[in-house]
């Protein structure tokens, strides 16, 4: 889904390559657009189960500067990088104001915000960040991110704290004037995200597996590159017995007594 976003049609090759490899394998099985259920899950007579669900986005404002969910903000009054991805769009006419809150500080407020105003619509980026995409400056990205949202005619409120929502209003917070500052406009909400581990929980007590599993985005909300290392370390660990919260290598350990 997120290949299918502004720039990020390369991310494809995360999934296509592992699926090249895995249809030469004569001992995979692959089941497309098959949704378990626990049922299901069941009735395969598996020894061991490993749940990669993922995750799904917020849509309460829930996120770095907000610990708690932000008064009006709900599935009806929100929208999340999700629902845009699944082909919704904001309420009213096309050029509508739309607002982009990223409390993620990487790629994904971005990407939506260069989404929607290729859609038409005026819109703005408010982060509680000091710049766009905060955290893309580890990757060397986050010049070219700013630059881009310019060059767009994105607007940018940077240091600002999405603080309640209304009935096509907006509140925002500048966390360095203290200032209430309102807008008329859509709220699309990046900030924080849940694993998706209902299936989990559903099969995590039941005695009919050796072992039943969660990694990935169900285990914990991350990175792609998080994704791919825990499948390929639940693999290459399945027919090993490991404490799976301990580090998979040796640390020095210093005796302070001694020195």
């Amino acid at each position: 889904m997120e290949s299918a976003l502004p720039g990020l049609s390369a991310w494809a090759r995360v999934r296509d390559y592992r699926l090249g490899q895995i249809r030469e394998m004569a001992n995979v099985e692959v089941f497309m657009a098959s949704k378990m259920t626990a049922e299901l899950v069941r009735e395969l007579g598996a020894d061991h189960v490993v749940i990669a669900t993922g995750s799904k986005w917020r849509p309460d404002g829930m996120g770095r500067a907000n610990l708690f969910p932000v008064p009006g903000a709900d599935g009806t009054r929100v929208l999340t990088p999700d629902d845009i991805m699944a082909g919704r769009r904001p309420d009213g006419p096309s050029g509508s104001p739309v607002i982009v809150y990223d409390d993620d500080h990487y790629y994904m407020g971005s990407v939506i915000a260069e989404l929607l105003r290729g859609a038409g619509h005026e819109v703005t980026l408010a982060t509680p960040g000091l710049c766009v995409a905060e955290w893309t400056q580890y990757t060397l990205e986050q010049e070219k991110i700013e630059r881009r949202m310019i060059d767009l005619g994105i607007e940018i409120l940077a240091r600002h704290r999405l603080s309640k929502v209304g009935d096509g209003t907006v509140d925002m917070v500048d966390t360095l004037t203290r200032t209430t500052v309102t807008r008329s406009a859509t709220v699309i909400s990046v900030t924080g995200r849940l694993p998706c581990d209902e299936l989990f929980y559903a099969l995590a007590a039941d005695n009919d597996f050796q072992s039943v599993k969660r990694i990935g985005d169900c285990y914990g909300p991350a990175t792609i590159a998080h994704a791919v290392y825990e499948g390929h370390r639940y693999a290459r660990e399945l027919d090993t017995v490991v404490d799976s919260d301990v580090v998979p290598f040796h640390r020095e350990r210093y005796d302070l007594d001694s020195v």
